[in-house]
């Protein structure tokens, strides 16, 4: 584990030295945030974004960098930028990851709606629940499923907050909708919470 360690801690100098293009950048901070290094991940999306203002890989992967620095606001700004980029379907970097604490780097592929666009709403409404504004956090994920109606853990986490926010029925509903997508914690989560639900 050290010595990868070790050679991810090169690469990365190596690339640091040669680094000239929003691409080369966000590769950078793709190698520090797999290292959990969220500040240098987020040093260098930013200068990848000063390059390349329309990168939206750049953004969501900044967004996420500063979602598991617990920078909740910051994560939203930078979601929000990817979603109007995104929105407006600017050119930029496939993602190609998924972090450690629910953020989604790489979207399922799909041919419903735009996955793609789905990332940003998923994350920004995990960035949302965390400050806890569940209606906003709500809408993201409501979105999200639009634009990829498979993504299983948005409906999870959807009937979660509707469950905080006392909406039962609602709760239950997205967490039948996990469960028939494949996602094991929704049947235990229908098992302890839904069973007097018609």
């Amino acid at each position: 584990m050290k010595r990868l360690v070790l050679i991810a801690a090169i690469l990365s100098l190596c690339f640091i030295i040669v680094a000239q293009t929003d691409f080369q950048y966000y590769n950078i901070a793709l190698v520090k945030f797999n290292m959990r290094d969220y500040e240098g991940a987020r040093a260098d999306l930013t200068k990848a974004i000063e390059i390349n203002p329309e990168n939206k890989s750049a953004y969501v992967l900044r967004g996420s960098s500063s979602y598991n620095l617990e920078d909740f606001h910051k994560a939203i700004e930078d979601y929000t930028r990817a979603i109007e980029i995104f929105s407006g379907k600017s050119a930029g970097l496939r993602l190609t990851i998924t972090d450690q604490r629910g953020n989604i780097i790489e979207p399922r592929s799909s041919p419903k709606a735009d996955p793609d666009l789905a990332v940003p709403y998923y994350n920004r409404a995990l960035a949302r629940s965390a400050i806890e504004d569940y209606n906003e956090a709500i809408e993201d994920y409501s979105r999200a499923i639009e634009n990829d109606p498979d993504m299983l853990n948005a409906y999870y986490n959807r009937g979660r907050i509707k469950y905080k926010t006392d909406d039962q029925e609602g709760a239950c509903s997205d967490w039948e909708k996990a469960n028939e997508l494949g996602l094991e914690i929704a049947r235990e989560a229908i098992m302890e919470f839904c069973s007097g639900i018609e």
